[in-house]
């Protein structure tokens, strides 16, 4: 009997008590995109993405210049993306998962470093319960943050990866 219990406390000791496991028939939160399929914003995405955009071209010193096609597609891929995620903030904080996700998949689509949807899409993962593509996510945003030279420990969306962290039972 001492045996087990001192297995059983190794493997406390290891993985923590309190630790979430993800439920194995846990469906996908959202069902991963086709590639080369487009891009299609839902009516409140599209709204936001359109008046980020207004706004940015809108300002006096961008009015009349002039940009390369393949800089203006860059740029505006950018702009929607950040649009896109703040918006999956939103709607985070209003228990929205799936729309949130959504959010978050798309602005991947437009922006695929963008290290921060990643973070918000381990965020939402997180508290659906699938904790393994929540941390998988998560390793993600660390490592594109790794590769445009930010550091996930000292930059201003540690707390938000904190957070994710302490909520999937991780140390570090």
């Amino acid at each position: 009997m001492f045996a087990r219990l001192s297995a059983w406390h190794r493997e406390v000791a290891e993985t923590g008590i309190f630790r979430r496991k993800s439920r194995p028939s846990l469906p996908p939160l959202v069902e991963p995109p086709q590639a080369g399929q487009p891009i299609i914003l839902d009516e409140e995405e599209q709204r936001r993405v359109d008046r980020r955009l207004a706004f940015f071209f809108g300002q006096e010193e961008m009015k009349g210049r002039i940009f390369p096609k393949d800089v203006l597609t860059t740029l505006e891929n950018s702009l929607a993306a950040q649009e896109l995620v703040d918006l999956a903030r939103l709607r985070l904080d209003a228990g929205e998962l799936r729309k949130a996700a959504s959010s978050c998949i798309k602005a991947l689509g437009l922006d695929s470093k963008n290290e921060l949807a990643w973070i918000r899409l381990a965020r939402a993962h997180a508290e659906y319960g699938d904790y393994i593509r929540a941390k998988n996510c998560l390793d993600e945003a660390v490592r594109t943050m790794a590769k445009i030279g930010l550091r996930s420990d000292v930059d201003p969306w540690c707390r938000e990866i904190r957070a994710v962290r302490q909520q999937l039972g991780l140390r570090k």
